[in-house]
């Protein structure tokens, strides 16, 4: 089953932030991050930003529009090409069980993740795809399967 979000356009993903009274469009804010937003929508809440940091080349973005109209990212800030970001952002729209691809171990940390957040189950499934498809720095320690103190539970097939 493919992501399907509430949203048909970016303007409806900019005025669902603004009325929980979220800043992620506001012009100041994507002034100071000297952001654009991209206008396609993939799946009705997936969406790519671009950011020119002071330090580089400006650089693109997957974010994610909760139902509630939050923006999360998903892969790492500000570390893809154009197409790259593209391309992660349709296949979360797109993926029919992100969660396959990826290895016992890190399926079972995320989903721990995501019980532990209370993550809905459209943002597990993207952080999956960006996991499995490499979005992430193998040392990335804020990737969503690698956030939590302590030891979940794994599966009995599962060596930690």
């Amino acid at each position: 089953m493919a992501n399907v979000g509430p949203f048909e356009s970016i303007e409806q993903i900019k005025r669902a932030n603004a009325e929980i009274g979220h800043h992620f469009f506001d012009a100041d804010t994507l002034r100071f991050f000297r952001s654009h937003v991209s206008p396609e929508v993939y799946g009705g809440r997936f969406f790519v930003t671009s950011e020119k940091p002071p330090y580089g080349d400006r650089a693109f973005t997957v974010r994610m529009a909760r139902d509630s109209g939050e923006v999360r990212t998903i892969g790492e800030f500000c570390a893809r090409a154009k197409g790259a970001a593209h391309r992660l952002a349709r296949a979360c729209a797109e993926d029919a069980d992100p969660l396959a691809e990826l290895v016992p171990l890190t399926r079972a940390r995320l989903e721990h993740y995501a019980a532990t957040f209370d993550v809905p189950a459209y943002e597990l499934d993207a952080y999956a795809v960006a996991i499995a498809r490499g979005y992430y720095a193998d040392d990335n320690t804020t990737r969503p399967d690698r956030l939590l103190a302590g030891t979940p539970t794994y599966p009995e097939s599962v060596t930690v």
